[in-house]
């Protein structure tokens, strides 16, 4: 819903939005209901992202409260920050997974993937698709949305959710 949303807001069509990630207008349509039986990669996520001119990372929560944030982005205070907002979430479950003090076997284990896959994907080298990302969140007991804002400082997230709030012309919460 967020995702239709920020696409009306700005008045793009499913049309031009669909040309400009490049994706199929079928597929769009698809992500726009919140079909979860199809399989999109985080590459498309930030395809999508960029055409509504947003960090990925926003499209999840921009309609929640900043105090639903907060709480969200401050669950591992010990977590290393870093400037950059163009962060792999693979960085970040390999933060997780040592945090945990859990092994890569037993975390691709949970997850239902090969330690292989995992691997590629902590080594920011596979392009992992959502369903494998919220498998490896799940198993680390956190949301999708703290594989990828982890290490990104809590102020750098509201900045980033405001000016999605404004370009939605969604009232801040």
């Amino acid at each position: 819903k967020n995702i239709k949303l920020l696409r009306r807001s700005q008045g793009i069509s499913v049309e031009k939005a669909s040309l400009d990630a490049p994706l199929s207008e079928t597929r769009w349509k698809q992500l726009e209901a919140g079909q979860r039986n199809i399989n999109t990669t985080f590459d498309t996520m930030q395809r999508i992202a960029h055409v509504l001119n947003v960090e990925l990372l926003v499209l999840e929560v921009f309609s929640r409260s900043d105090e639903e944030i907060r709480a969200m982005v401050s669950a591992f205070p010990n977590a290393p920050q870093q400037s950059t907002t163009d962060i792999h979430p693979g960085s970040n479950i390999l933060w997780l997974r040592d945090y945990q003090k859990m092994t890569q076997k037993r975390l691709a284990a949970d997850s239902d993937m090969s330690t292989a896959r995992l691997r590629d994907i902590e080594h920011c080298t596979a392009n992992p698709t959502i369903k494998y990302l919220e498998r490896i969140a799940n198993a680390l007991g956190v949301s999708l949305f703290t594989l990828y804002a982890l290490t990104v400082p809590e102020q750098v997230i509201l900045d980033m959710v405001h000016a999605a709030r404004k370009l939605s012309k969604l009232v801040t919460v």
